[in-house]
């Protein structure tokens, strides 16, 4: 769903104003912990967006280019 929300963001010429981020405020979100960990984004959702459309580029801008820009 979340992935679906960002397809439609970059569709109306927002994707510059997104960027992903998540958490890690407990032990038990540690890989460690058996939690999805630091890796989460890279390992989880970037294969997911891919699958979805989801360019190079546009994953890059996500991850890298706006949150630089902050």
């Amino acid at each position: 769903m979340r992935i679906n929300t960002l397809r439609k963001l970059f569709d109306a010429g927002m994707g510059d104003r997104v960027t992903l981020s998540h958490d890690i405020c407990t032990r038990g979100r540690l890989q460690s912990y058996g939690g999805h960990g630091y890796s989460h984004l890279p390992r989880n959702v970037v294969p997911l967006m891919k699958d979805r459309g989801f360019a190079e580029a546009e994953i890059d801008q996500l991850l890298i280019d706006t949150p630089a820009a902050f």
